[in-house]
């Protein structure tokens, strides 16, 4: 105790100092979780770092887009490479193993092309994405109001709605010293401007005794003013502090309709609002409504945002006036009012317009572009202007497609032997039907090409869609139709889907001369051992020098292994560090106590050891290690004989030696069989990557793949972000999450992490509790006390 200052009022006791001993014990258990927390958030972030560096290397060497350091094809370790006449743009041309060196020849009549339609239906429209607003006009006529007798000028301007004026307003208020601080003004539940007064709390009526729960308590408030939820938000406070925490749980303040505010149900007589009288000088006087409303209404004024401008480019542009609109109706009813109007000039304008789930669609049968601008266009949520394009990202499927009756929007069709059945009028799945209302046409394309194997675009130029294939080659055929309603029609303008694809056609040329001409269903094909991938018909033939190139092969080769033993090293090192029981994380206390040098020193000694016998790295080396030196079926090859070996340091756990010498030799010598040691597929049936194999399957397709394949299955084990069929991603993935997937906050650290917040959040209220219980009892004490000092005081006299 003789820690504590003795220098209360009554009592001369350091209430504060006393507290704080007292919830010492919360406190510490506090830190503890949050030190728990922080080794979380630290091993997070390392595993984190690892999976962006097994990442970034999988992209690098096992991804075919990264055309130059690509090491799983099957030209990618021939020690060849093919020289052409060709840019990339028309072709990308690779020697494989098998290729022999010489000069090759090819020509190309015709490319392999998809099965396809193309629609002969115009669709040229689009939604309107912004809401309407009709903007409130303050001129000359109406631009002076009155506040229980006090008059404001505002700006002469237009407001894009009344939430903005009200803003405009409370402004002018602040600046004019006869009405600054005493009012606000803000649009109510109906939309009306409403103005009420403000309550003005200064020394002589900062003080509140209120009856809570038959106890009085008293409180001071802050001087200043306040609104009527400010003032609430006030009381709320002041009291949260001196009453128990239950009786702050059934705690009621509110003002009610008269501005008399209230304490569970109880009159604080000494604090009510007056109801101010507000006037718009100019205008009637005759009042609707309540005396603190202010009548500004949304409109369009002719002359000022009623102009609603359509143009088609290439022709005169029509000129729509709104004037005449109805604005004090429902924002359905105005839209409508908008379309009809629209509807009554499209003789000139070859432009109508509909209104679909509150929204103004505008739809033209022509190709070219239209232009929706004028005075009106901003209030009616297109901004200045807006130049029509179709965004199937964000339209809704349902307004591009025509239907006999309006009130069934039910459609069945095929494509490829697959049926779809939407109801477009409906949001929910029904009776076999797909709900479809809300659906854009991205998403509906999306399910029709996931099933039906198709491709669905729509044109910007021709302003039509077009369905193809997504295989190409004369044994494709694209075939379908409606079977009720009229979506294939709506789309295409046929009611039938009937088409074939075509062959790529080559005549080819080896190194000795012989030539022939050959079909492919697809445009990427291999001939002698050359791979050809045609992006463009070539204009002429195409020329190929076929060479020895040992260099580039071992320069990827030596690439590879340095970039794997870079994360061996990684792994090795954070899974071999121990812990120092004497480094834990610094407390916000301690961190006070050190400089940022003295923090950064200590935070790197606690880090260490973290990830220190992590049984998931650990796993993950070991499968690596087991990719690499298990021999492969079928290859007469081993790494040991190629150049390849593991350390005999125990230590460096894994990395691979690489003898560049022997390595060049045996690629000279056998080209194919060093391929297929590395790049070989499987014989299993199980070719690609597929993370729902069983344990026998697994184990039949590691035994005869290729060493670079084995690697990237384990990769993709511990690092993809899809999930196989139990709805799991790679390991790491799970354990820590990565940015940019869903991952990032749903992972199996950060699930830990909300549970320590949780329980932080707990203790905190128990403090909070707590430490307003004890604050509230040494206050009675000082009140006691004051009381006997007081009475002594008068013995004495």
């Amino acid at each position: 105790m003789s820690s504590i200052q003795m220098t209360g009022m009554a009592s001369g006791l350091d209430t504060k100092a006393i507290v704080e001993s007292m919830l010492q014990t919360e406190k510490s258990k506090i830190d503890r979780i949050n030190q728990n927390k922080q080794i979380l958030e630290w091993r997070q972030e390392l595993y984190r770092e690892i999976i962006t560096e097994v990442r970034d290397f999988s992209k690098k060497y096992f991804d075919p887009l990264n055309k130059e350091t690509y090491i799983m094809g099957s030209g990618s370790l021939s020690g060849i490479k093919a020289d052409s006449t060709v840019s990339k743009t028309v072709a990308n041309i690779i020697a494989g193993g098998t290729a022999e060196p010489g000069n090759y020849e090819l020509k190309m009549t015709q490319m392999a092309k998809p099965a396809k339609v193309t629609g002969s239906n115009v669709i040229n429209q689009s939604t309107v994405k912004g809401d309407l607003k009709i903007p409130v006009i303050i001129g000359a006529d109406n631009n002076t109001i009155k506040i229980d007798g006090h008059q404001i000028k505002l700006d002469s301007k237009s407001f894009d709605s009344k939430e903005s004026l009200a803003k405009a307003i409370n402004v002018k208020i602040q600046e004019n010293d006869s009405t600054k601080d005493k009012y606000e003004v803000s649009v109510n539940k109906d939309g009306q401007l409403e103005v009420k007064s403000n309550f003005v709390v200064d020394d002589k009526n900062d003080s509140l005794k209120i009856d809570v729960g038959g106890k009085e308590y008293t409180i001071k408030l802050d001087k200043g003013s306040y609104s009527q939820d400010k003032l609430v938000n006030q009381i709320k406070s002041k009291l949260k502090k001196v009453i128990s925490s239950d009786e702050y749980k059934e705690l009621k303040v509110e003002v009610d309709e008269s501005g008399q505010v209230k304490v569970n149900d109880k009159n604080l007589d000494s604090l009510k609002f007056e109801t101010p009288k507000v006037s718009i000088v100019g205008q009637d006087s005759t009042k609707t409504s309540a005396d603190n409303i202010l009548q500004y209404e949304s409109k369009f004024i002719k002359g000022q945002n009623s102009d609603l401008v359509i143009s088609v480019r290439g022709k005169d542009p029509t000129v729509i006036d709104l004037s005449d609109i109805d604005t004090s109706k429902s924002k359905e009813e105005i839209l409508n009012e908008i379309s009809k109007k629209v509807n009554e000039n499209t003789n000139k304008t070859n432009v109508s317009s509909s209104v679909v789930n509150g929204k103004l669609v505008f739809k033209t049968d022509l190709k070219e572009q239209i232009v929706i601008s004028g005075s009106a266009a901003n209030s009616i949520g297109i901004g200045n202007s807006l130049d029509i394009t179709l965004d199937v990202k964000t339209e809704k499927m349902v307004n591009v497609l025509n239907f006999d009756n309006p009130d069934d929007k039910k459609v069945e069709f095929t494509i490829n032997g697959e049926t779809f059945k939407y109801d477009f009028g409906s949001k929910e799945d029904k009776d076999g039907y797909k709900g479809g209302q809300d659906l854009t046409i991205k998403q509906v394309f999306s399910d029709i090409s996931s099933r039906a194997k198709v491709n669905i675009s729509y044109n910007t130029i021709s302003r039509s869609f077009n369905i193809e294939s997504k295989e190409t080659g004369k044994e494709v055929v694209l075939s379908g139709g409606d079977t009720s309603g009229k979506f294939i029609e709506s789309l295409f303008g046929t009611n039938k889907l009937d088409a074939k694809g075509e062959s790529a056609i080559v005549e080819f040329m080896d190194g000795d001369g012989n030539s022939n001409t050959f079909e492919f269903s697809s445009n990427s094909f291999t001939l002698a051992g050359i791979t050809f991938d045609i992006k463009t018909l070539p204009t002429e033939p195409i020329k190929v020098s076929v060479i020895e190139d040992t260099d580039k092969t071992v320069e990827l080769m030596k690439g590879f292994v340095e970039d794997f033993n870079k994360i061996m090293d990684d792994l090795n090192t954070k899974t071999r560090e121990r812990k120092n029981s004497k480094f834990k994380p610094l407390t916000e206390a301690q961190k006070e106590a050190m400089s940022e040098k003295e923090i950064e020193l200590w935070e790197a000694k606690a880090k260490q050891g973290i990830l220190g016998n992590e049984s998931e790295l650990e796993s993950f080396m070991y499968e690596l290690r087991n990719a690499i030196f298990t021999p492969v079926d079928g290859v007469n090859l081993s790494m040991r004989e190629i150049g390849l070996d593991t350390s005999n340091d125990y230590k460096q756990g894994g990395k691979i030696i690489f003898d560049e010498e022997k390595f060049r030799k045996a690629l000279a010598s056998d080209p194919q069989s060093i391929s297929e040691l590395f790049t070989k597929t499987s014989d299993s049936g199980n070719e690609n990557y597929n993370p729902d194999l069983t344990a026998d399957e697994r184990k039949a397709k590691n035994a005869d793949q290729g060493i670079f394949r084995r690697i990237n299955d384990v990769v993709n084990d511990y690092t993809r972000t899809t999930r196989n069929k139990s709805g799991k991603k790679g390991t790491f993935i799970e354990i820590a999450g990565i940015e940019g997937d869903t991952t990032f906050l749903s992972n199996t650290i950060s699930k830990k992490i909300k549970e320590y917040d949780e329980k932080i959040d707990k203790l905190n209220d128990l403090i909070t509790t707590r430490e307003n219980r004890y604050y509230a009892q040494f206050t009675r004490l000082e009140t006691a006390l004051s009381k006997l000092q007081s009475q002594s005081s008068m013995f004495m006299q």
